[in-house]
């Protein structure tokens, strides 16, 4: 029978949260049209971009809704500078518009890469969050002992090591990475 912590696990596979979020990214980007020559300068792109952004969210939450410039902007300004550094849009911009190092498409393909990171690190929190809450002290304790049981030997051994207090006290921030420890495993050996 699946104990709780199995059926947590079950829905933060990187199937159900990475993967499907990537799908989702990909379909808006793919879907996106940016016309020929159209982008020449700095607000064109600032545009496009911010356009892009709520598509691509549009798409991942499955809402369709309005750009509202002001405030999109400032969020795709923010996921630029987690791609590229404190000067993200300005790199952003002149990568675009010189065509340097895959010009706009790289540009376009780190955004969606950010936004996939994002969205998939809310959806796994949300339900790693639900989970947590939903249990009693004692609860908490044997789920941290289950998942120790399970996949301690996939972690590193300061972790795991003299009764593994480090995991039992930040145990939701080890369910929240589960999926990417899962993912790295699937490429070893790539």
């Amino acid at each position: 029978m699946a104990t709780k912590l199995d059926t947590l696990l079950n829905e933060i596979t990187p199937a159900r949260t990475l993967d499907a979020v990537q799908r989702k990214v990909d379909e808006a980007v793919n879907s996106f049209h940016v016309p020929s020559g159209y982008i020449t300068n700095h607000q064109r792109f600032e545009e496009t971009m911010t356009r892009l952004f709520v598509h691509i969210e549009s798409a991942v939450l499955m809402r369709p809704r309005a750009v509202h410039p002001a405030m999109d902007g400032s969020r795709c300004r923010e996921m630029l500078t987690r791609a590229y550094g404190s000067e993200g849009m300005y790199f952003a911009t002149q990568k675009a518009l010189c065509g340097h190092d895959g010009g706009l498409r790289s540009v376009i393909r780190d955004l969606a890469s950010e936004m996939v990171s994002e969205y998939a690190e809310n959806t796994i929190g949300a339900r790693v969050h639900a989970f947590w809450n939903s249990l009693t002290f004692d609860e908490k304790l044997a789920a941290s002992k289950e998942y120790i049981s399970k996949y301690g030997h996939l972690l590193p051994r300061d972790v795991v090591e003299d009764g593994a207090a480090r995991l039992t006290v930040f145990f939701p921030k080890f369910l929240e990475k589960h999926p990417q420890l899962l993912r790295q495993l699937g490429r070893t050996g790539r």
